[in-house]
């Protein structure tokens, strides 16, 4: 996609598919649907222009690697008394 100062967004498309076509359509319509985003600063203006994200279309209840396994196997952090 493409980021406007003005939070505009343009040319939103997948560039590589998930292989799931309703979860692609609906990345690209979540985006236009957030867009116009606010305006970019003037100190933030390096994330103006062509932006690429990935999203991933695992469902949490399926692991995924490492990083899932570990955090379904670690215990919970204790809240923090105040």
């Amino acid at each position: 996609m493409h980021l406007e100062r003005s939070g505009r967004v343009f040319n939103v498309r997948v560039e590589k598919s998930s292989g799931d076509k309703k979860f692609d359509d609906s990345a690209i319509e979540a985006v236009r649907t957030a867009s116009p985003f606010p305006p970019v600063p003037e100190s933030a203006r390096i994330v103006v222009g062509d932006l690429h994200m990935v999203l991933d279309p695992t469902r949490p209840d399926q692991p995924v690697g490492k990083t899932t396994e570990n955090a379904t196997k670690s215990k919970p952090t204790p809240p923090v008394s105040r």
